[in-house]
C-alpha cells in the first residue's frame, strides 16, 4: 500500500515539475 502511494506521489510530482518547466519556458 505504501509503495503504491509513493508511486502515485512520484507521478504527481513529475507532472508538477513538468508543468513548472513549461511555465518557465513560456514566460
Amino acid at each position: 500500500m505504501v509503495a503504491v502511494r509513493h508511486l502515485k506521489n512520484s507521478k504527481n510530482l513529475t507532472i508538477l515539475n513538468q508543468q513548472t518547466v513549461l511555465n518557465e519556458c513560456a514566460s
